[in-house]
């Protein structure tokens, strides 16, 4: 059995410090990871005892992190070729790792509710832990810019390869040597900044925006808070002057209750005291943050107060996702410049529709609208539909005869079937029209197009044979004026607008056009390749800020 002294393990440690090359985060990693190895020999019988401990470990050394300014990560943004800039916003606003961005599919990405779901790292390699599957909220903003990106470069790969997409993600090595021909574009960026710096600077986001430890924990997928609290601790504000003002708000509290009072020792006092605490607390976070009453309101029924005042009420879910929609609207509203240029690479377009038309207010615009159309469908019909000839005869026997001129399908059928087609080509047309309606793609919409149109072919019918009445009056054949010497009378019959007035008959001309609308809807959403129905436009013509650089300077 072989045996290594602790003794050896100090030198060792000893001539990695010595030899100045390597940093003191480097040289704890590698005693951590010989540590783990010599464990594993001494559980397989391979060592009696492990030499590795605290005695012998080499001081963390653990530096602060270097923290980009966000005209600093627009810039490294604008600087980098155009297929792996995604890989920019993914690491800056969603805190993937750069292996996970590089294994981020367009199928992992809800388009619609805004949420990335890592799945596996480039290659299909795993994630680095069982936290980092958790999902990530992004901002509408961000799945706009992506949504933009994946249309420009067709891949089922968020970032692609090459410009012209193609089935193959782009390696980490690539974004890397990307960001570091970048970099030395961007005034101020160290030579030692790297991909994994865009992972500080959302949480130096989240932390300037007053977002507490278990939040930025969450959004950044660390798995322990201690993790957090190590890389992101210096970024908190300075508890000093909060605990000055704890112990003072106290103090004042016991100096506004009189001493001689003999109410002063009862519970009430107590609580009142405490409430002022609490009150001072809220005052004294509230200016350290900077956010006013960003955070007011209760975050639960038993949460005491100050934790209010230090957590927001959403749970950190929503707070990160609006500080990414800031920095991206604020980018793409033109306000993100850097040395007095515009770094906006394109206006996002805006969404086709009324703005701001919730769901319940687009089906009612589209029924109404549909509705309209249906009484102009019946004036229409009652122009054009053909009336029905017929003939009144007296017998020699003077009895009253009569018959319909020509074939009888013609009468009772044609004019039903032009009430159809008519209903049939509305509902064709708007149904594409409305899916012309990016924002208000969805079932929402399926629902106000069958509402809109069933109501249209009630009106058609009732409009049209209102019409056709009017023009033609109301024909009864026993009330034609015959004699002996005029046995014969030719008459004029309105047509009749459904095929007959039975509850089915009645049905099947109201729900046709519904159905065919619902029908033609659901074969355009078929044949959309996105989760997302295409709600998400793109811009046509895309007009990068900077030139972009040829593949081979990033393969």
């Amino acid at each position: 059995m072989t045996s290594i002294r602790p003794s050896e393990v100090k030198n060792w440690v000893a001539q990695l410090q010595a030899d100045g090359k390597l940093s003191a985060s480097y040289i704890y990693a590698r005693h951590s990871r010989l540590r783990q190895v010599l464990g594993d020999a001494v559980h397989n019988g391979l060592l009696g005892r492990n030499p590795c401990s605290r005695r012998t470990s080499p001081p963390r050394g653990k530096g602060k992190c270097y923290v980009a300014t966000t005209e600093q990560v627009w810039a490294l943004h604008d600087a980098m070729p155009e297929h792996p800039r995604a890989a920019v916003l993914l690491g800056a606003f969603a805190g993937l790792r750069i292996s996970e961005a590089c294994g981020l599919r367009v199928d992992d990405v809800d388009f619609v509710r805004g949420v990335v779901h890592p799945v596996c790292q480039y290659g299909g390699q795993p994630l680095k832990t069982a936290g980092s599957a958790a999902p990530i909220p992004i901002p509408r903003e961000l799945t706009l810019v992506l949504s933009a990106a994946v249309a420009r470069h067709p891949s089922e790969w968020v970032v692609p390869r090459s410009i012209h997409g193609g089935d193959r993600p782009c390696s980490p090595n690539t974004v890397e040597e990307a960001v570091r021909s970048a970099r030395a574009k961007v005034p101020g960026l160290p030579e030692r900044f790297c991909f994994h710096d865009l992972r500080h600077y959302l949480a130096s986001l989240l932390i300037a925006s007053g977002a507490d430890i278990k939040t930025v924990q969450a959004r950044m997928r660390d798995t322990t808070a201690a993790t957090t609290l190590d890389d992101y601790g210096h970024l908190w504000p300075d508890a000093d002057e909060s605990t000055r003002a704890a112990v003072g708000a106290a103090i004042t509290a016991r100096r506004e209750t009189p001493a001689d009072d003999p109410a002063a020792s009862s519970a009430k006092p107590q609580v009142r005291g405490l409430a002022d605490v609490s009150s001072g607390l809220q005052r004294l976070h509230r200016g350290v943050s900077g956010h006013g009453g960003a955070h007011r309101g209760p975050a639960g029924p038993r949460t005491p107060t100050v934790l209010c005042a230090m957590r927001a009420p959403d749970g950190g879910a929503g707070s990160p996702r609006r500080l990414a929609g800031q920095m991206l609207a604020a980018r793409t509203g033109g306000l993100g410049r850097h040395g007095g240029t515009a770094v906006t690479e394109h206006p996002v377009p805006e969404l086709s529709g009324p703005s701001g038309a919730s769901p319940a207010r687009a089906i009612v615009i589209v029924a109404l609208g549909l509705s309209a159309t249906g009484v102009l469908i019946g004036g229409l019909w009652a122009w054009i539909a053909a009336p029905i000839h017929a003939v009144v005869a007296l017998t020699h026997a003077g009895e009253r005869v009569h018959d319909y001129l020509g074939n009888e399908s013609d009468h009772f059928f044609v004019a039903p079937c032009l009430m159809l087609g008519l209903l049939t080509v509305v509902a064709v047309v708007a149904a594409v029209l409305a899916w012309q309606w990016r924002e208000q793609r969805g079932p929402g919409m399926v629902i106000g197009l069958s509402i809109g149109l069933v109501t249209g072919a009630a009106a058609a019918a009732a409009v049209g044979a209102l019409l056709v009445r009017l023009r033609y009056g109301a024909l009864n054949f026993g009330a034609i004026p015959l004699s002996s010497d005029h046995k014969v009378a030719y008459v004029i019959q309105a047509p009749p607008v459904l095929f007959a007035h039975g509850p089915l008959q009645v049905a099947v001309t109201l729900i046709w056009p519904a159905g065919i609308a619902a029908l033609v809807y659901a074969v355009l959403a078929a044949a959309n390749a996105r989760d997302d129905l295409g709600g998400l436009p793109v811009p046509d013509q895309p007009s990068p800020a900077l030139p972009m650089e040829p593949e081979a300077s990033v393969s």
